[in-house]
């Protein structure tokens, strides 16, 4: 028990949670039969956990909910529709007003692109 408290209050500690402190003393090289419930005994006891935890499960910022595509093909297919409704996401269409620029945008919708991909 000595060691789940140095460990959480401890000068690394960071008021982790009862898993993440049962976690984190196994990869000291510790164990005990009940450590598990004895890690989440110590975190229910922390005054500085107890006012983290509400904030972690806090929602996020919200998130601009369109996109302005330069009339690319890297939006377009049933896929990519279908995903941008599932998210709520409107995405529109402008013509570039730079086109010295233009490089710049397709370098930045490939980058979307992928990482939409990535999440289907």
């Amino acid at each position: 028990m000595e060691i789940l408290k140095a460990i959480h209050y401890g000068d690394a500690g960071n008021h982790s949670g009862g898993r993440s402190l049962a976690y984190k003393t196994k990869m000291q090289g510790y164990y005990r039969p009940y450590m598990h419930e004895d890690a989440k005994e110590v975190s229910r006891k922390c005054e500085e956990y107890q006012r983290q935890g509400k904030r972690i499960h806090a929602p996020g910022a919200t998130l601009n909910s369109s996109t302005i595509s330069d009339n690319g093909k890297q939006f377009e297919g049933e896929n990519i529709k279908m995903l941008l409704n599932a998210f709520k996401i409107q995405n529109g269409k402008s013509t570039a007003l730079y086109p010295q620029r233009n490089g710049q945008a397709e370098a930045t919708n490939k980058i979307i692109t992928d990482i939409l991909k990535k999440k289907l």
